[in-house]
């Protein structure tokens, strides 16, 4: 099916609370988790997007609680509770994990001397099953995805690019880089165009990693221009997780923006053993098996016993 984006907007605005005028959690009475969440956003500087996930359990919290809840409210009690009614509704164990972690860093942030709150050790953990990494066959599937690019019409109208050279180039630099979506989006176009090795300061964890491209990554990069702009692509993730669901609805695949990296951790895996922690920029060993190489393709050439003769 042709591709083609809907006129909805699929950026969200940023919440609208004030962000000023909240007296300080640390310094006054008891305060709401929403002032709490606002200074604590303050000292931190954290994205929109963790904001908003914040809010949207503190919101959960709320309406478990019936009333508006207050950092003095916090305790095992409350918060046991709470994480008992999600799982006896059948929530996701991810959420329920990931809603109290939330809550519970709110909590932690109450603390002016670095102290562990008392009573936070009894509140419950949800335990999550490790996912298992999948990745696309870099020797069948990500051709089809190459493919498939060729299928697509339209423009981003922001920026006047084709989603056709789009998709192919966030294909063939994401595959060849090994940066994580964040640093892929924000690379200077300047250096995905030089044609020679260059240093991207990874965001998440502040390691740099070389990145060299191929000629046929800087080829797809140019071919993205004009306009000429900062960004090698000046879009938001929204609009990147749409274009690969599009991409993949239309080579019979499945798969998000995730499994590029993923994919290209475990094609350095299969030509060099063990090659994988450098090509994703990692400083702890066996984290790139655990998380990124999908066993099902390695696996294939593993060596395996002889034999027997019976």
């Amino acid at each position: 099916m042709p591709w083609r984006r809907s006129g909805a907007r699929h950026n969200r605005p940023k919440h609208d609370a004030p962000r000023i005028g909240w007296p300080s959690p640390l310094k006054g009475g008891p305060v709401t988790l929403d002032e709490l969440l606002d200074d604590y956003s303050r000292q931190r500087d954290i994205s929109q997007g963790t904001e908003s996930a914040y809010r949207t359990a503190i919101g959960s919290l709320c309406r478990f609680a019936r009333r508006e809840v207050y950092d003095s409210d916090l305790g095992p009690q409350l918060l046991n509770g709470w994480i008992d009614s999600m799982l006896a509704r059948g929530r996701a164990r991810i959420t329920i994990r990931n809603q109290s972690m939330a809550i519970l860093t709110l909590w932690r942030s109450t603390q002016t001397d670095g102290e562990t709150p008392s009573g936070l050790r009894a509140v419950r953990r949800v335990r999550v099953p490790r996912p298992i990494p999948i990745a696309w066959f870099p020797d069948e599937e990500l051709p089809r995805l190459l493919a498939a690019t060729s299928k697509a019409y339209g423009y981003h109208r922001p920026t006047g690019i084709s989603y056709a050279a789009m998709a192919r180039a966030w294909l063939l630099v994401g595959y060849y880089s090994g940066l994580r979506g964040c640093d892929l989006l924000g690379l200077p176009l300047r250096q995905a165009l030089g044609g020679r090795p260059f240093v991207v300061r990874q965001s998440k964890t502040d390691y740099p990693v070389t990145v060299s491209l191929p000629p046929d990554a800087i080829d797809a990069v140019r071919a993205t221009l004009p306009p000429d702009r900062e960004r090698f692509l000046p879009i938001h993730r929204s609009t990147l997780h749409w274009l690969v669901t599009e991409l993949t609805k239309c080579a019979g695949l499945e798969g998000s923006p995730k499994w590029i990296r993923k994919t290209g951790a475990t094609a350095v895996e299969l030509h060099t053993p063990g090659g994988a922690m450098a090509y994703l920029g990692h400083k702890t060993p066996g984290l790139a098996y655990r998380h990124y190489v999908d066993q099902r393709i390695v696996g294939v050439h593993r060596p395996t016993p002889g034999r027997l003769k019976i």
